[in-house]
């Protein structure tokens, strides 16, 4: 009995080491035989035509008798030493829910650039051994492009008495496949209408038009587009309102200007769209001067005018322009007139040439008001128009150097400087003077004709290129200038705080630009200045003259 206890222990422990020999750790997973990779199967096509900025399908079947643990996709480029992966951190991965045998593969994978060439599937099994199949991409093309006629996509108004006629341009790098348009009435789709793309020449470029029946409801129609590859667009052109009797929509694209900013003295194209609900007949123009209008004279229509037009109608601009007008007829009988009343201009700006002001008194030009009719001037006559007075040139050393009269008591100097020129003065006005600015350019600056010209030129060299800001900016004397100095500087009128005020508050309304070409020194010790000046047309002084102080303590004038 003992014997054969000793037997069956015997026979246990041999079991367990054969067991133990036998485990993972002595199994050799490098046979592939044995223990073989995935095999990855595809479903859809080795190679494709890709669509930029458009999902391709990617369809698979993984096997594996040892699980399948990981799959993914990720797209890949073309390098001198072959395909290289593109972005390995924006792989696809492929959802795995435990180890299965089988999995099946349906994937979009977005076509996002166009340096892909092919796009790689991985698996990974359950003893971490792979298989992979590549999808070359042949080529990559774009998208249809859809614009409307006029790159317009809205009617305000259609009417159900005559069909919408709607015309566009489709390109494409490949052959157009399809064009559909598809109402919807009520925000519900309706049954599509196809184009015949098969009667076009050139499939890559097709202008269409195509006839839309309106019906009560339509909200809008939905252009959709195929290529030979599936590459799809879409766009959707807006109705805003439908109307059950013929009309006339005439819109001037930009109103603010042609009531508001016409340029004086200047051609201006006025540019507008019509939209009629019966073919186009005619449209006609006519401006108004001294109360009476002109003669209409015809305005010429594109070739392919039907119910839509776009109109550019030349303009030359006087001030003594009261209003224009068009006059469109269409043949389904309807006549529109619309009329627009012109409020003000774009001013030519004013420019003065080589004006000579000097610090000696004696000279009777220290003084400058823009918008008098002798803008230069001695004190007697300044001391008659101090609430007109932009600034004074006054003698600083060796320096002549513009003083705004608000700024007489910036300090003591200030005040000892000025008190000789704003002596007997009550009355003294605000100016913002800013110092020398190099970025100012002299052949630039005679490129201007029009106030806009101006506020476009400080905006775009001193606002953005300079990052000053002159509309908030607080300086009421210019720079000192000698014979040795000179540039161009900015004026400006606006409103600031009184100087004893705090904080201080500016707002700068509009501006000028003076430019010194020459200062001489006197034999006496003082300066003549000679300079240019553009500046706006309409009296700044008079709209912008709130902030004209008096005299104030410790700083007296009388």
């Amino acid at each position: 009995m003992k014997k054969n206890t000793i037997y069956f222990a015997l026979i246990t422990f041999l079991s367990i080491l054969i067991m133990v020999g036998c485990s993972d750790d002595d199994k050799d997973f490098s046979d592939d035989n044995a223990f073989p990779p995935p095999t990855l199967e595809l479903a859809s096509a080795d190679n494709l035509v890709g669509i930029l900025g458009a999902e391709t399908k990617v369809q698979a079947t993984i096997e594996s008798e040892s699980g399948i643990r990981d799959a993914y996709i990720t797209l890949l480029k073309t390098t001198e030493k072959g395909y290289v992966e593109i972005d390995k951190n924006k792989r696809i991965m492929i959802p795995v829910e435990g180890q299965p045998k089988t999995l099946e593969v349906n994937v979009d994978v977005l076509i996002n650039s166009d340096d892909i060439t092919a796009i790689k599937i991985v698996s990974i099994n359950g003893i971490s051994k792979t298989a992979e199949q590549i999808i070359k991409v042949t080529d990559i093309k774009n998208k249809p492009e859809i614009t409307f006629y006029g790159n317009v996509d809205y009617s305000n108004t259609v009417s159900t008495t005559t069909p919408l006629r709607m015309r566009g341009t489709i390109i494409n790098d490949c052959d157009i496949q399809s064009i559909s348009f598809v109402k919807f009435i009520n925000n519900a789709e309706q049954a599509a209408i196809e184009y015949n793309v098969g009667a076009e020449t050139d499939k890559q470029k097709i202008n269409f038009t195509q006839m839309i029946p309106v019906e009560n409801g339509l909200d809008s129609i939905v252009v959709r587009v195929k290529n030979i590859y599936n590459g799809y667009s879409q766009r959707t052109y807006k109705i805003n309102n439908v109307v059950n009797v013929d009309f006339i929509d005439f819109i001037i694209n930009d109103e603010t200007f042609v009531t508001e900013q016409l340029k004086e003295d200047a051609i201006n194209q006025v540019l507008a769209s019509i939209v009629s609900a019966s073919d186009l007949e005619s449209v006609s123009f006519a401006s108004k001067t001294n109360g009476t209008y002109s003669a209409e004279t015809t305005v010429s229509l594109p070739p392919d005018t039907y119910n839509e037009a776009s109109v550019a109608q030349n303009l030359f601009v006087t001030t003594e322009l009261q209003a224009f007008k068009f006059t469109i007829k269409n043949k389904g009988g309807v006549t529109v007139s619309k009329e627009f009343i012109v409020k003000s201009f774009d001013y030519k700006a004013r420019i003065l040439r080589d004006v000579i002001m000097s610090t000696d008194p004696d000279d009777n030009s220290a003084y400058i008001a823009l918008y008098e009719d002798i803008p230069v001037f001695g004190k007697a006559i300044a001391e008659t128009k101090q609430d007109r007075i932009d600034w004074v040139l006054t003698k600083n050393n060796t320096n002549a150097q513009p003083v705004s009269p608000h700024a007489y008591g910036a300090d003591i100097n200030y005040y000892n400087r000025s008190k000789d020129y704003l002596w007997g003065f009550n009355t003294l006005t605000y100016m913002f003077l800013s110092s020398r600015r190099g970025s100012l350019n002299k052949s630039q600056i005679d490129l201007i004709v029009h106030d806009s010209d101006i506020t476009v030129y400080l905006y775009t060299t001193i606002i953005v290129g300079e990052n000053y800001n002159i509309p908030k900016a607080s300086r009421r004397v210019g720079d000192n200038f000698n014979p040795g100095k000179i540039d161009g500087f900015i004026f400006g009128w606006g409103n600031h705080t009184h100087p004893t005020t705090s904080p201080t508050v500016v707002d700068n309304y509009a501006f000028g630009i003076g430019w010194i070409k020459k200062v001489v020194t006197k034999e006496n010790g003082h300066h003549e200045m000679t300079l240019d000046i553009i500046y706006p047309r309409q009296d700044q002084r008079a709209m912008y003259n709130d902030s004209k102080i008096i005299p104030y303590s410790p700083y007296p004038l009388q």
